[in-house]
């Protein structure tokens, strides 16, 4: 069985031995749906699916072989689908123990499958966004005090000289504190934008958040959220209806050859 999203590992073989034991019984009393199963498994060859009938008519063995082949091959979903068309759920939850067709049971798997399952994470996350945001909206700043140098050779002059730099505080990022022109020694102010500072600072955002929406996330697994569902069933939708075998159209009337009278 693959897929599984309704039942634990147990519940799955549990489900898949009963829905072959029902479906052999169905099978047995009503020839149109084992032809129907045959088909499902064999596909389009009519004379292959002819001869598959018929022994599985004379050979209960070989019928269980073929269910537990086609059984194989089917997701949870279709396996539920087809316990659900040869039995009710009070049936098949009274031989099972369990109900299988607990929509509750979706709801658990996708709980236990998700890394954000739990509503203080998702205040984290919006606290941790909104300080995003901020930090890049109003960096950190950097004062840079220069002196001009007035050397050049014949290809390019050299860089003004760093002689001092200063954390100059929060700032809106658009909104740059005003340097200063030169003086006398040539010396002057510029204001930038302090990224090394404001990428230590995304950097330790991104790794506490994650910390805490891993220490806040619902760790239980999914048997044991199946384990402490309430007693009761939710209603299930989305069911098909049982299987019933058409009756036969009626045959046409006799060609009558002669005159009508």
């Amino acid at each position: 069985m693959h897929n599984r999203k309704y039942l634990t590992q147990k519940e799955a073989a549990e489900v898949e031995r009963l829905a072959i034991d029902l479906v052999s019984e169905k099978c047995r009393t009503h020839p149109g749906y084992l032809v129907r199963i045959v088909k499902s498994y064999v596909g389009s060859a009519e004379a292959a699916s002819e001869a598959v009938v018929l022994r599985c008519e004379s050979e209960p063995a070989y019928l269980e072989s073929i269910l537990q082949s086609y059984f194989a091959g089917l997701s949870e979903r279709e396996i539920l689908d087809e316990l659900s068309t040869v039995s009710d759920a009070a049936t098949v939850t009274a031989r099972l123990g369990f109900d299988p067709f607990d929509v509750r049971r979706k709801e658990a798997f996708r709980l236990a499958s998700q890394f954000l399952n739990e509503r203080p994470q998702v205040i984290t996350l919006a606290i941790a966004a909104l300080l995003f945001l901020l930090m890049v909206f109003f960096p950190p700043w950097q004062m840079v005090r220069k002196v001009r140098v007035h050397e050049c050779d014949a290809l390019l002059c050299k860089p003004d000289q760093t002689v001092e730099v200063q954390f100059a505080g929060y700032r809106f990022c658009a909104d740059p504190p005003a340097g200063s022109s030169s003086d006398q020694s040539g010396s002057y102010i510029v204001y930038r934008i302090y990224w090394e500072m404001l990428l230590i600072q995304l950097l330790g955002v991104v790794i506490v958040t994650v910390g805490f929406l891993a220490a806040l996330r619902d760790k239980r697994s999914f048997e044991a959220r199946v384990a402490a569902l309430p007693a009761g069933r939710a209603p299930a939708v989305g069911l098909p209806t049982p299987w019933v075998e058409e009756d036969p159209p009626p045959a046409p009337p006799d060609e009558q050859t002669g005159p009508l009278s």
